[in-house]
């Protein structure tokens, strides 16, 4: 996927704390991603992983944290943000991004 995994995430993140002291840490998972893979295929999964990432790797800044903890699962450090300042940074950076479609094999996601 291009991005840390669970691991490597961890320990950065436990870097982070110990240097900067505040940051806040958004965790979310790709829905219905399993049923993706038993249709589709693990192939299609894959991709569908890695196009995720390279969207998600877009938004971000070059002091933001961004990891694969497992599965569908991911999570992203903000460094130096309270709880309110990285739920608006969340908000900001996907807003643009759901109003682009983009296709990969048998999926797509449109606006609407």
């Amino acid at each position: 996927t291009g991005v840390a995994n669970r691991r490597a995430f961890t320990e950065q993140a436990r870097r982070e704390i110990a240097t900067r002291g505040a940051v806040a840490a958004l965790i979310f998972d790709l829905d219905h991603f399993k049923q993706i893979n038993d249709r589709y295929g693990h192939a299609l999964g894959d991709e569908i992983l890695k196009l995720f990432c390279r969207v998600a790797q877009a938004q971000l800044t070059p002091s933001d944290l961004f990891g694969r903890l497992g599965g569908e699962e991911f999570a992203l450090l903000l460094p130096g943000d309270t709880e309110s300042a990285a739920r608006r940074k969340a908000l900001s950076r996907s807003a643009p991004d759901r109003s682009t479609p983009w296709r990969c094999r048998h999926c797509s996601r449109c606006p609407g």
